[in-house]
């Protein structure tokens, strides 16, 4: 899943706005709003990929790491 707390820390760390966002990804603004307020967790791996493209990170930086976590541990019992 994705991190959207994440996603919201790095565009506000380069001064992005959800339509520089768009623009940078080719992703519509209401798609990115709808990741960053929650509606969409799970995303396709694409769009994952162009959302780390337009931020420069990679995409295992956008994922939620608490959610990896807990499936790490509960796989491990």
């Amino acid at each position: 899943m994705v991190d959207r707390e994440k996603i919201a820390q790095l565009m506000k760390e380069r001064g992005l706005r959800v339509t520089d966002l768009a623009r940078r990804s080719g992703l519509h603004t209401g798609h990115i709003c709808d990741i960053l307020s929650g509606r969409r967790r799970k995303l396709q791996a694409a769009t994952m990929y162009r959302l780390a493209r337009a931020l420069e990170v990679s995409v295992e930086d956008l994922l939620d790491t608490r959610a990896r976590e807990e499936s790490d541990a509960v796989a491990s019992h």
